[in-house]
């Protein structure tokens, strides 16, 4: 309430099981929505051990202060181990992504799904599965798919993920546009495939379509930005130096003329085993 000079502390409801990867978004209306997932513990099929299991629960709040009890998301009940939701709102509706364990016969891979909702989230359309496309000749059963993140543009939705063979230690990353129904055919593409590639997030900056992300292709972690142009993206490189760095952040701050100026945050760390990291601002030059 002043501008972040302060803040007030809320404990939220308690679980008898472990909560984990919490992640708080903000509706049309006004209220927020916190997902987060719950770690339950079960007995596996020789009940002579005992498992986790992933549940995707949520409660929410009119003023982010005040929250109501946790409850199961339950259009995610039917999917396998539901992690990592991220949520934007659309003229067509607020989309929520979240990656699930899908099984092909004896094979488990992680998918992205989709929820859909037109009534503030009071009420969400069954999971469609996003990324059942083949790439490279791989079947999707045989393409782990994790990590989303979502942003508007121009109306339009957009994702952008971490994709990678189940044989494989490297990830691309991959954006596509979907639709409240699902995937938009044609619209997948992969952005960086080069080294291990990370962390993806997207944003909309001066009419133009963003990705921030990091990856190894020099030897160490590296940020880089691109941005749609046409058909094509520019790619840029935000980062150097020999340092590793990691987990890059868009954000914006409103100039004295009421334009948004574009800056970056990340960690970043001597080298790629140090554990001591410190967080960085790359800032705009606005001396031209």
């Amino acid at each position: 309430k002043d501008h972040a000079r302060t803040f007030t502390r809320r404990n939220l409801p308690q679980q008898k099981d472990s909560l984990v990867a919490p992640s708080i978004f903000c509706m049309p209306d006004g209220t927020f929505r916190l997902f987060t997932s719950l770690s339950k513990r079960s007995a596996a099929a020789n009940a002579s051990a005992q498992t986790y299991s992933f549940y995707l629960y949520a409660s929410e709040s009119s003023d982010a202060l005040n929250w109501k009890d946790f409850s199961e998301f339950k259009p995610a009940a039917q999917c396998k181990n539901p992690f990592a939701p991220t949520v934007c709102s659309a003229p067509s509706g607020i989309f929520m992504i979240f990656q699930a364990q899908h099984q092909q016969e004896k094979r488990l891979s992680y998918q992205l799904y989709l929820c859909h909702s037109v009534d503030n989230g009071a009420t969400w359309s069954n999971p469609t599965l996003l990324t059942s496309f083949s790439s490279r000749k791989t079947a999707f059963s045989m393409l782990h798919n994790q990590r989303p993140a979502a942003a508007v543009f121009q109306g339009k939705v957009f994702v952008a993920w971490e994709r990678r063979s189940v044989y494989s230690d490297s990830d691309s990353i991959w954006i596509m546009q979907i639709a409240k129904d699902g995937r938009v055919p044609g619209t997948e593409e992969e952005i960086a495939g080069k080294g291990n590639a990370r962390r993806a997030q997207l944003f909309e900056y001066d009419n133009t379509l963003g990705v921030v992300w990091f990856d190894t292709r020099s030897g160490f972690e590296t940020v880089y930005m691109a941005q749609k142009n046409g058909a094509f993206w520019d790619e840029f490189k935000l980062s150097g130096g020999g340092k590793s760095v990691l987990f890059a952040f868009p954000l914006f701050f409103k100039r004295p003329d009421a334009s948004r100026s574009l800056s970056f945050i990340w960690q970043e760390n001597r080298k790629s085993s140090d554990t001591s990291g410190k967080v960085c601002w790359l800032s705009p030059d606005l001396s031209v």
